[in-house]
């Protein structure tokens, strides 16, 4: 009979045999949010550049590293590992997340608790990841949450986002800029999404007489070649995006 230190051991020592698939996106952690093993196509589907962000993933770190803090999104992988420990059920969440390359930004991913036999207990937790087998897309996934409109202004920012040069709106609007094809598009998205009421013309004004001179450029193009230099093409607006994950259960 193992107890559950002898089955974790048992798990992180032979954990390669099982997990033999080039093409799939896996995570395997334990109960403290370390890094048992990811698959090499996991890494793969990332923006992230060891050298800038002083950190290579692999086996060994903690995912609650605040290095990675906007790639892992430590406070929903917190909440739903807590629900599958506690719940011994897997969950299956769809999520967003810009910092992936455009191709996986939007992902299902299933979390399934890995089962000592001999003392029933979760000792790590699986997590597997694919596309949406249906057309989703990305700023249509506020409308799937449950998470009322009025309730923004009471959301904490999440690391990492914001500085001191945009206001929020500003914020907001540069964002969507990169992710929808007009000033129409802009208004439209921050008026269902945001309970604003925003003209195309105001998105229009926003962009000249504020973030023109802001980034010191005379047109789009420009202005978001350098907001791309500052990563603002992926840093979500938390306001626009109030949540990451959604849990497809509650759906």
């Amino acid at each position: 009979m193992l107890n559950n230190q002898q089955a974790l051991e048992l798990l992180i020592a032979n954990h390669k045999q099982f997990y033999t698939d080039p093409h799939e996106i896996m995570y395997l952690i334990d109960l403290d949010y370390n890094l048992i093993f990811i698959s090499d196509y996991a890494l793969g589907i990332w923006d992230y550049d060891p050298i800038k962000n002083d950190l290579i993933v692999q086996a060994g770190i903690s995912l609650l590293n605040t290095k990675i803090a906007d790639y892992v999104f430590p406070d929903e992988l917190k909440k739903y590992s807590l629900s599958v420990f506690h719940s011994k059920k897997r969950l299956s969440i769809l999520g967003i997340n810009f910092k992936r390359k455009s191709e996986h930004v939007i992902l299902i991913s299933n979390y399934t608790p890995i089962i000592n036999r001999d003392t029933g207990n979760v000792i790590a937790i699986q997590i597997n990841a694919h596309k949406p087998r249906f057309p989703l897309n990305w700023f249509k996934i506020p409308l799937l949450s449950n998470t009322p409109t009025d309730q923004n202004a009471n959301l904490k920012e999440r690391p990492l986002m914001y500085d001191t040069l945009l206001t929020t709106r500003e914020h907001e609007i540069l964002f969507l800029l990169f992710h929808l094809d007009t000033y129409e598009g802009i208004a439209a998205f921050l008026n269902v999404n945001c309970g604003s009421n925003v003209t195309p013309s105001s998105v229009g004004k926003i962009i000249r007489r504020n973030l023109y001179k802001k980034f010191n450029v005379n047109d789009i193009n420009s202005l978001k070649a350098k907001a791309a230099l500052l990563d603002y093409h992926k840093h979500i607006p938390i306001y626009i995006m109030p949540v990451l994950a959604i849990n497809l259960e509650l759906l």
